[in-house]
């Protein structure tokens, strides 16, 4: 993740140089300490994230163990059961919106491209970290002994997120990681100018074109709300091509 990081770094500024030992040295510590703030904060608040905080211990470890087979805890809530909508769950919204933009001081409202960075690497990084938390739980209770969030033990869990990220077509991540950005960008607009929008219910998918046809929707209602804040109509599928991140990001 460092290498690819450092790669993108160098591509955007134009200027290619060694990566020696001091700065190697500095990334590292920095993505340490990114990495165990993300950690401490999903652990205090996962099994509120899931709605499992005020379940029995024995119903709590049932409950985490579902959400972990097949890593369904990264699925769409009304999709779990199905394995669909990868990557599109509520609590890596949540857990993003919590730990950088929730406070007026967070790292995502002081520093104005915070919300552009936000890759799929990222997101899987927040999804291994959920997934780690959760382990700690499998057993109803909080192991306070559970294994550290290290690059040694989390590579694994963090590569197999990845791979199941890269299984979807281009066109589809850059959906995804476009309707996270607009879902947190939502959120700041609420902050600061509330309104009474109607809730657009979406039906459950079960093969690629038809998950990208709903992105695709979901990222023109997104828009359409945010342009016309007060409107109750339902809205239309975008006619445009909003296939890229890149595109959501010059029309928003």
């Amino acid at each position: 993740m460092l290498e690819e990081s450092w790669g993108m770094a160098q591509d955007r500024l134009g200027e290619y140089k060694v990566k020696i030992k001091p700065i190697d040295s500095h990334l590292k510590s920095i993505h340490s300490r990114v990495r165990s703030q993300l950690v401490y904060e999903c652990r205090d608040t996962v099994m509120n994230l899931y709605g499992l905080n005020h379940l029995s211990a024995e119903t709590k470890a049932a409950k985490v163990k579902e959400l972990l087979l097949h890593d369904r805890f990264v699925c769409e809530g009304k999709c779990r059961m199905g394995m669909e909508n990868r990557f599109m769950a509520e609590e890596i919204v949540e857990l993003i919106w919590n730990k950088y933009f929730l406070g007026t001081k967070m790292r995502g409202n002081i520093d104005p491209g915070f919300l552009d960075r936000i890759n799929k690497q990222f997101i899987c990084l927040v999804a291994s970290v959920i997934r780690h938390c959760l382990k700690a739980w499998s057993l109803g209770t909080f192991n306070q002994n559970s294994v550290e969030f290290k690059f040694e033990t989390a590579f694994s869990i963090y590569d197999r997120l990845i791979k199941a990220w890269e299984d979807h077509s281009d066109q589809v991540q850059d959906l995804i990681v476009a309707n996270v950005k607009a879902e947190v960008k939502d959120r700041l607009l609420r902050k600061t100018r509330p309104v009474d929008q109607e809730m657009v219910v979406y039906s459950v998918v079960g093969d690629m074109d038809q998950y990208e046809m709903e992105l695709r929707e979901r990222l023109f209602n997104r828009r359409l709300r945010r342009d016309q804040p007060t409107t109750t109509r339902q809205a239309t599928p975008a006619q445009s091509d909003t296939s890229t991140e890149q595109d959501a990001q010059r029309q928003d």
